[in-house]
């Protein structure tokens, strides 16, 4: 009498994991297939159409893969690949009057990180953009949103400099001679 002991394999599992994140706007993330069980060699269908374990330049968003052992048992799952969005960052610095009376100060915004489309809004209606020019000494108000709707206010006060005085001073009298 023969006896068989028939071993089956362990079942394939797999696990797709985001290796890194989109920058913002770009498509360069990174996922990897993790395949435990199933019996080797193992050929990978991802949703990119890219047929390794690894996938490079992906946009945020959600990719799928599927992972064929080589019995042709089947397994798939999906990862998400997130945006690695820096925090909003805005700075301004302002330059006052020349003169007195003048209306050449100006204040340049530096933002930095946020998502795009970024947002600026600034307390007088006909401003725009990162710099504003022709300003006079006065309280100035920006808010800057990103396409997330974080927000950043700023209020800068333009000084003008004091005015030019003059005094004209007789230094020895006019001689009469």
């Amino acid at each position: 009498e023969l006896s068989f002991d028939i071993q089956e394999p362990d079942a394939l599992e797999i696990e797709a994991i985001q290796d890194s994140p989109a920058s913002t706007g770009g498509s360069d993330g990174e996922a990897l297939v993790r395949v435990t069980g199933g019996t080797a060699p193992y050929t990978y269908s991802w949703s990119t159409g890219s047929s390794t374990a690894k996938v490079e330049n992906l946009s945020p968003g959600v990719q799928s893969v599927s992972v064929t052992d080589a019995r042709g048992c089947t397994s798939e799952t999906e990862v998400t690949i997130t945006e690695d969005i820096q925090p909003l960052l805005v700075d301004g610095e302002p330059e006052a009057p020349s003169c007195a009376g003048a209306s050449d100060g100006t204040i340049a915004l530096s933002v930095q990180g946020g998502k795009n489309p970024i947002a600026i809004a600034w307390s007088q209606a006909d401003a725009k953009g990162e710099k504003i020019e022709g300003l006079s000494a006065g309280s100035y108000q920006v808010t800057i949103t990103d396409a997330l709707g974080v927000e950043k206010e700023l209020s800068f006060d333009i000084q003008e400099p004091d005015a030019l005085e003059i005094e004209a001073i007789q230094d020895s009298p006019a001689s009469t001679g």
